[in-house]
Parts: C-alpha cells; structure tokens; sequence
C-alpha cells in the first residue's frame, strides 16, 4: 500500500493539466532497456535455461493469452493507486500478470500446447480519457523497455521463458511497432506543413504524460528538438482506410503513430526487442498492426545485419519464429484479404507467417453461420496459392479483437472449427478459455477477474478433452503438419459435407465434417482409392468407412459430424482421382430432360431405377432431414418434383438417392427464380426518434455516430421459405471496413412465434417487450457478428444472410422460416431494436455523461435507441 500512495501522492503532485511545453526530454540514454543488470546465465537459477534452440515451427500448438485476464500470481501489483484497476469494469485492469502464467504452465501443457503467446507485457498507458478505456491489454505503450507495473517485472519475465524452457516450451512476444499510447492528438484530420498547428496533448499522467524510452519521448511538436527528431507521423485520425499512404502514416485510432521509416526509429526498435530476445528469452514474435506499417521497415527490422533475426541468432535461435497481424477483412469468394497479405510475404517472403484471418472469417461463416461449405475450398484454394508456406500459417478460430466464436455459434460448430485448426495447414493457435467453453472475448480465467465468479481451468471440460484429443491426433500424424491439402468435397448451396486429404510421409488422412444441424449425404466422393479399401477411424464414428466398387465414398453423416480416418498406405488407386463405378452396379437412370433455364413453377423429373430399392429419396443439396420418399413404381419408374417456392434467386443440387443400396444417382443442377411474394407491405417509423425508451437517451458523440440507429421504415416480403426484411435508416456508415457491411449500429431482433409460449424480457437489451408480445427467437446482429438462438439458448446454425445498400441507406436481412421449424411466416412477429456494439461484441457502454464512444443515458436502463414491430397476417 505504501507504494500506491507514494505513486497517487506524486500524480497529485504533478497536477492535471498538461504544461504550455514540457521539460525537454533527457538525450539518449546509455542503457536503453531496463532489463537490470542480472548476468544471463544465472537466471534461471536451475529452472531450465533462458535461450535454447529454436523448435520446428510447423510442430508447435500455440497457447495465446491476456496477461490481464489469465491468472493473478501477485495480488500486491493489481491496485497501482489511480483507479485503472476494476475487475468489475472490462475497460479496467483485472489482475493477471506474469508470476500467473507461471503458475498455469503444467495446465497449459496438458491441454497439448507447446508454446506460450502472451499479449504485450511492457509498460502501458493505463487509462485514457479521451477513449474512457484501460491499456490492460499492452497495446498502448507507454516504456518499451519495461514490464508494466501490474504485470510484474523483468526477472518474472525472465522466470516465464526459463520454466517454459524446462518443460521444452517457448515463448511468444506480442510487440507493437506502430504506434504508443494517446498521448496527443491534431484538431485537424491530418498534419499540415507545421506540426505545431493543431496539437494537443492528451491524457496527461496516465501515469506519464508522454513516452519514457527514447527516442519515443521525443513527442511533442511545439519543441525544435522534437519536431526535428520526427519519431511520430505528426498526423491526425486515420479515417479513410482505402488510402494506403493514410493507413501508413495516421494514427489508429487515435494512437500516436510512430514514423517507422526515420533510420532512429528503426534503429531503436532493433535495439530494443533484440534486447528482448537477448535478456528475456524470448523464441518470437507476434507483430500488431503490420498493414498499418510500411513493408520496407520489416525487411530492415527482420533481415538487416543489426536486426532481429541476427540478434536471435547470437542466442542460437537460428529459426526465430515472426508471424504478423494483417487484418483485412474477407468477404466470402473474395480475395481482398490474401492482396492484402501478399505486401507482406513478398518474394522473400518478408513475414515466413501472417495471422489467418481470411480462414478464421470463413470458418466462422461456415460452422456458425451456415454457409455452403463451398466457401472454405474457395478459402483453402486461395491460401495454397497466396501463402509461400501454408504449414507455417498461424490459425485460429478466437482471439481478444473480436466476438467469440461461442457468441455466435453452437458448441458443435465450434468443435468442427477447432477439427479444422488442427488437421489443415498451418500451425494451431488456442485462445485462452477456448477450452472452457468462454463467450466472452476477455473474460477473466481467475476467480474475481473480470466476468469470472471462479476459476477456471477444468481439465476435465468438454472442450479442454476435446482439444487435447485434437491436439494427440496433430502430433501423431506428420501428414497433418506437413502433408499436401487436397479438398475432395464440398456443398455448393448450403450448410452440409466437407473433406479433404493430407498426404504426408508417414501416409495420408481424411477429413470429413458435416457442417449442417442436419445429417447430410456426401456423394461418391473420389477419394483416390481403390475399390473396398478400409479406412481406420482415427477420431469419429468407430467403424471403418469402405469404398465403393469405384473406389469412391458415398456416406450417411450426422448432424455436425466429424471424421478423421486414417488410409491403407495401399489403397491409392494409382491413377487420378475420380474412378467410374463398374458396368454391373445398379444405376439411377434420368428419362426426363434436365432443367436448362431458371425454374419459376415446379419440375416434374422421371426415371428408372435398375436396383432392388422399394424406396428411392430427392435429395435436395445434401439435406436428408428434408429429403423426399419416392416410391418405386413397376418395372423400377419413379417419379419426383423439384419445388419453386421460395422468393428470390437460389441455386440447388438434386439427387436421387437409394439409401439401401447406397446408390446415387446423376448431379440435377437447378435455379429457381421467383419475383412475386406470398405477401408484401411497407411499414414506416419516425425520423428521428433514436433517443431511446424514454426519449433522454443520445449516442456517443465521437462524429462516426450520425444516426445509424434511427429506423425510418422497412419493406417487409415473403415467399415459400424466405422472408426478406429490407431495413430503411437515416444514415448508414462502414467507417471502420465491417465484415457485415455496417457499423455504429447493431440490431438485436425478436420472433414470436404461433402458438408457442415465450419470454417477456431479453437479458440481450436488458429490457422488456412489447406489451403483449413474447419472444421465441432472436437475431443479434452487428458489423463482426450474426447469431440467432432460441429462447433456451441453443444456436440456429444457420444466420440470415445480410446485405447493404449505403446510397438508399438501407440493410437487407433474409430469414428462412425453416430454421425456426416453421412452415411458413403466417402470424409471426418481429420485434426491431437498435443500439451499437463494440468490436469485439460487448454491448457498448450507456453513462449519465455519456462520451464519444458510449451512449447517454439510464445505465440500468433498456439497451434499445430505436424500435419498431413488425407483423405478418
């Protein structure tokens, strides 16, 4: 306690208010790291050793946490005196640090990792005003050269790297080369020829009021010192994030953008993080923000004779490991993120691994959200021709940046996910909590942490044996760690069956997941084997799966199933993939003419049937909960109908299909294309009137907020399965390039439903319904995420689809009356309602004040600025 008081006494001291001009900054010091002056050989003191080798990357399970939110080794250094700690506040400082990791090493080891990433552990800006925001996650830096106060210091630091060490682990650093802390911002949106002009420090003694490490204390422009030294890109808020010398040289989010192509920058942050790896022991690093750094700098910070990777190599780290953060978002069959990436491998490549968000977004997409499986071979496609080493790609499925996946999708989605991470290309990286089933992006691991009423480390949870189970299979199978990928199927139209193969040395692995909530058929896939072979279960059903007499696979799969099957090294067919089935086998014969334009009415299709069969099923993309029985007439004739019922433009696949016989027949690609709608209306809402339930709330007042919660009105139509809402707003924004095409908005959307009893309340908007109205299913949707779930909780694995209109204003919502087990939307109403979210999916903050990035008004009152009810007669 003393030492918080003798800190809060010298704040006192120092006063609120930022100096005219502050004292000039001391010149360059002779020690630059503060990393104490403890001989490195002797720090370890038997627990293991500070540097070792590097390991084979490609083999590593990477365990990623937040030094905050992990474990609390040392309660005397949570409270550093000037209210920036609060577990109950997620904005505030929590309590973990370093000794807590330290403590947790056997428990992350027996979950299967290897290696320890930890969030930045240097010394941090602790709360920022203008943001109403804690730097407990390490990116706003404050002393590059030291160990934040609530972390520890270098020596427990140092005890990290050594008893990982001992138990043959390594250690991950997060670093920043972008930007520091806020600690000044311009009135103006960009510098100008003097820097001087529009310069305001900000967040004065919190707890410095400038960087302490040289040279990056050299920040205040008013000073001919410092404006001649140009450390910082004297600039304002980067807003335009299409302009590539703006996303240089701009300040994210109002972090002080440090000018990384002045030789003194460079020059002092190889100095500084080679310290790092030479004192600490550190085996790589993780790199923020890369895209917002010019690639020249890496290839002098990485390759020069002074850089990083020599400096590791004096330790006799001769494969230090560097993967950095180039986020982009990827739309479905696109390639913006990869072109995006591409600046960053180069012919090198610059960056031997980047962080896959392209995979990460489509698996979301995939196994929470329903999208045809198609949209991961698209993604893996474009991964083997973009990455110059797949096997070194850092996936994962959850990090501290965005809403996790179990906020979105079920818990058997998330298992597929995590079956994807561990048996495709690139090396595993687990988020803390990911093996205890956490919602919550930074929910606390430790009891009295934030969101955390006990611990919560359980090696007997589900998902931690689950991983651990991935994690065993990874290990034992070089193919999955260095094989070649091969995608063998896929669902082009909806949710359903995936495979692939790995073929590696020690032999080759199959992969078959079905994405659906439904069981799915996966039809003669060509797996590349020879007639009858059996595959041995690896993970999955225990029985083998055979061949067929073509040597391909038809099978049955379950609802969300996964397989992982091992191959006979001697059941290769010896010939291209994609055999033809023998002359004898009975067949599915078509008589009928296939469709060859867009169906607008109902197709009748006929055939024969050469099998003894009673009973054939329409297969309709895969889906057999839905599949059609279709009696066999004599001399084997069926006859079947493909529906045109639902509004819009859809693609389908049909198939018929014997399920005694397993016996499919011929692909029926079909279109339907219906224009009128079952029933159709305008609804209207007053302009606006976003001011929430009583009228005295208003929205944050950073200039992004500009009436993105207003409603103005929907048209509202349905047919067959659809129904389409089209969403009309006062103002639409993407200022922030949003995976769903919107931002500084989110919708939160209710469905009662006929004659089934639901809730009066929403713990989602903290506030009530409607008077009369229940709800039985709700929509969250927001610029990074789209869920639906019923009222127990359990996830609709299918999201409606999305899409923006920003010249009309308007967002475009598609519901599908089936994945709410409905027939039609005869009597179904929908309740609206609009706030905002933060990035990473927490409900932004309401304060009396208010503030520029949270909403004025009733704390405790309803998380609602606009609504409006919709019904459908």
């Amino acid at each position: 306690m003393k030492k918080h008081r003798a800190i809060a006494a010298m704040l006192v001291m120092a006063g609120t208010a930022y100096p005219a001009y502050s004292a000039a900054p001391q010149d360059e010091p002779k020690q630059q790291l503060g990393l104490g002056q403890t001989a490195v050989a002797d720090v370890c003191a038997g627990n293991g050793a500070l540097h070792v080798a590097s390991p084979e990357w490609r083999d590593q399970i990477i365990y990623f946490l937040m030094l905050d939110r992990f474990a609390d080794g040392d309660p005397s250094n949570n409270d550093q005196g000037m209210g920036e700690y609060n577990p109950a506040d997620p904005s505030r400082y929590s309590g973990g640090d370093i000794k807590g990791v330290t403590s947790r090493l056997d428990y992350i080891k027996s979950l299967g990792a290897t290696t320890v990433w930890t969030t930045p552990p240097i010394a941090n800006q602790w709360w920022s005003q203008v943001a109403g925001y804690g730097g407990y996650h390490g990116y706003w830096a404050r002393d590059f050269t030291k160990i934040d106060e609530h972390y520890g210091d270098i020596s427990d630091y140092q005890q990290l790297s050594c008893g990982l060490h001992r138990r043959d682990m390594y250690l991950v650093m997060d670093i920043v080369v972008n930007h520091t802390g806020d600690f000044f911002n311009y009135d103006q949106a960009s510098g100008t020829a003097d820097p001087a002009a529009g310069y305001r420090p900000a967040n004065p003694n919190s707890p410095s009021s400038a960087p302490l490490s040289y040279p990056f204390n050299l920040n205040d422009p008013r000073r001919e010192k410092d404006r001649e030294a140009a450390i910082y890109n004297w600039t304002g808020e980067l807003s335009n994030y299409g302009n590539r010398e703006a996303e240089t040289t701009q300040q994210l989010s109002k972090l002080d953008d440090i000018n990384t192509k002045n030789p003194a920058v460079r020059k002092a942050f190889k100095d500084i993080f080679g310290d790092w790896i030479s004192n600490a022991g550190v085996d790589g690093f993780r790199v923020d923000t890369v895209k917002y750094v010019e690639p020249e700098f890496f290839e002098d910070f990485l390759y020069a004779p002074d850089g990083i990777l020599k400096r590791a190599e004096n330790t006799g780290r001769k494969d230090f490991f560097v993967f950095g953060e180039v986020k982009e978002n990827a739309p479905a069959f696109s390639l913006i993120s990869e072109a995006k990436m591409q600046e960053y491998f180069g012919p090198r490549p610059l960056f031997p691994s980047l962080i896959n968000f392209p995979l990460q977004e489509e698996m979301l997409r995939v196994f929470a959200q329903g999208l045809p499986t198609s949209a991961m071979t698209y993604r893996l496609e474009a991964m083997k021709r973009t990455n110059p080493d797949p096997t070194l790609a850092a996936n994962f499925v959850d990090n501290h940046d965005m809403p996790r996946f179990l906020s979105q999708g079920s818990i058997a989605g998330f298992k597929q996910a995590l079956a994807m991470i561990f048996t495709l290309p690139g090396v595993p990286m687990i988020y803390q909590g990911n093996e205890q089933g956490e919602a919550d992006t930074r929910a606390a691991m430790f009891k009295g942490g934030y969101g955390a009423d006990k611990d919560r480390f359980d090696t007997q949870s589900d998902l931690f044996q689950f991983i651990q189970k991935m994690a065993e299979i990874r290990k034992a199978h070089t193919a999955l760690r260095r094989g070649e990928l091969t995608v063998l199927a896929d669902n082009k139209n909806m949710a359903g069956a995936f495979a692939f193969r790995r073929d590696g040395e020690d032999g080759s692995i199959l992969v078959i997941i079905n994405s659906a909530d439904h069981p799915s058929l996966l039809t003669t896939m060509p797996a590349g084997l020879v007639p009858f072979a059996e595959l041995t279960p690896v993970f999955g059903p225990t029985g083998p799966a055979v061949t067929a007499g073509d040597g391909s696979l038809t099978m049955e799969l379950a609802p969300r199933e996964i397989r992982i099957l091992k191959l006979p090294n001697d059941a290769s067919a010896g010939e291209a993939i994609g055999a033809t089935a023998p002359r004898d086998a009975p067949h599915i014969i078509i008589d009928t003419p296939l469709p060859n334009a867009p169906l607008d009415a109902d197709y009748q299709l006929s055939g024969r049937w050469t099998g003894s069969d009673k009973m054939l099923q329409l297969v309709i993309d895969g889906d057999l909960s839905n599949a059609q029985n279709i009696p066999v007439a004599p001399g084997g004739k069926w006859a079947a109908t493909l529906s045109a019922g639902d509004i819009g433009t859809h693609d389908h696949l049909a198939q018929i299909y014997a399920p005694q016989s397993g016996i499919v027949g011929p692909e029926i690609p079909y279109e339907t294309q219906r224009n009128s709608a079952d029933w159709e209306a305008q609804f209207s809402d007053p302009k606006y009137d976003d001011k929430g339930p009583d009228g005295d709330y208003a929205p944050p007042t950073d200039p992004g907020f500009r009436g993105q919660q207003d409603f103005v009105g929907a048209h509202v139509r349905t047919g067959g399965d659809i129904l389409e809402v089209e969403l009309q707003m006062r103002a639409t924004g993407a200022d922030w390039s949003p995976a769903n095409g919107f931002d500084h908005v989110s919708f939160t959307n209710f469905f009662e439903l006929p004659g089934r009893r639901g809730l009066t309340r929403s713990v989602d908007i903290d506030g009530p319904m409607p008077r009369g109205f229940s709800w039985s299913a709700m929509h969250s949707i927001f610029g990074w995420g789209n869920s639906m779930k019923m009222q127990d909780g359990q996830k609709i694995g299918r999201a409606p689809s999305v899409s923006v209109n920003h010249a009309k204003r308007t967002i475009t919502l598609s519901y599908r009356a089936s994945s709410l087990g409905l027939k039609s939307w005869k009597g179904v109403r929908i309740y609206f309602t609009s706030f905002d979210r933060e990035g990473e999916g927490a409900t932004r903050k309401i304060t009396r004040e208010g503030g520029p990035m949270v909403f004025r008004g009733d704390p405790a009152g309803p998380k609602v600025m606009d609504d409006m009810l919709i019904e459908i007669p």
